[in-house]
């Protein structure tokens, strides 16, 4: 297709909302201090819409904070029920994320 912007996982929807999950722990043996803890990786959490606008998936992708780039965006979730509203948000903490499908 010559009209891919790059977008083409969200299948005709929008991103409405895109929350960062806690750091991911990476240890380095390559780095200048071996066994050090980086957190450079973030897992990435994108809610999308439908083609009427209601919030109805959730992706994930991991984010590398050093090359500023993701993984793969892989379907979490996707609620077809035209009544509920999906939702995704971190913790009081950050150490969690809570994926909701609430209907309105």
């Amino acid at each position: 297709d010559d009209d891919d912007d790059g977008y083409s996982f969200f299948a005709g929807g929008a991103i409405c909302n895109v929350e960062f999950g806690p750091p991911l722990l990476h240890c380095s043996s390559a780095s200048s201090f071996p066994g050090i803890v980086h957190h450079r990786y973030h897992s990435l959490f994108v809610t999308t819409t439908n083609a009427l606008g209601r919030p109805d998936a959730v992706h994930a992708c991991i984010f590398n904070g050093e090359t500023l780039t993701i993984s793969n965006m892989t379907l979490i979730l996707r609620d077809e029920d035209e009544q509920h509203f999906v939702d995704v948000q971190r913790t009081k903490g950050c150490d969690y994320v809570v994926i909701q499908s609430t209907a309105k």
